[in-house]
């Protein structure tokens, strides 16, 4: 299957930007809406400083988005304009399996499996919560960089047309 560069970027920024809402939506539910057969392992520590199990709570959603946005900002933007210098450096239309490399897919392998691990293991649901809060941030946070590649291609795509 051939894809026009556009859709490319365009289709990795929604994967992304999917996951990570996925992963915010699981993370909020895991901190906000603790399960009472999980032993937490960060909140009791926090609720004595807080006092209250609800803002111990937010302020763990609060560390994991700014981890989030971090990650985002300064590690996802540059995988993100590798993957799309990489995708234009490609005849176009491309081929979908070209656009990812064995090292991304062994990436994703690699983090999904974290993910099962997590759960396998029983990791305390606060701890989870706040990984996949962060991940699912850094994600989402990443995946602005693919739209706005995408938006300015059109600019400029569209600029070129009306001359």
């Amino acid at each position: 299957m051939k894809i026009r560069h556009g859709l490319a970027i365009g289709l990795s920024g929604a994967l992304w930007m999917g996951i990570g809402i996925f992963l915010l939506m699981k993370g909020f539910s895991l901190l906000l809406h603790p399960s009472p057969e999980s032993t937490p392992l960060i909140l009791p520590r926090l609720g004595s400083l807080v006092k209250d199990p609800a803002q111990a709570s937010l302020v763990l959603v609060s560390i994991g988005l700014v981890i989030g946005f971090i990650k985002g900002r300064f590690i996802l933007a540059k995988t993100a304009a590798r993957i799309i210098k990489k995708i234009e450096s490609l005849p176009n239309p491309c081929a979908l399996k070209s656009v990812y490399g064995p090292g991304y897919l062994i990436l994703l392998g690699c983090m999904m499996g974290m993910g099962i691990m997590l759960n396998k293991f029983s990791v305390p649901h606060d701890l989870r919560g706040i990984i996949d809060v962060a991940v699912g941030s850094a994600l989402t946070n990443g995946s602005a960089f693919y739209f706005r590649h995408f938006a300015e291609a059109k600019r400029k795509k569209l600029a070129e047309k009306l001359k």
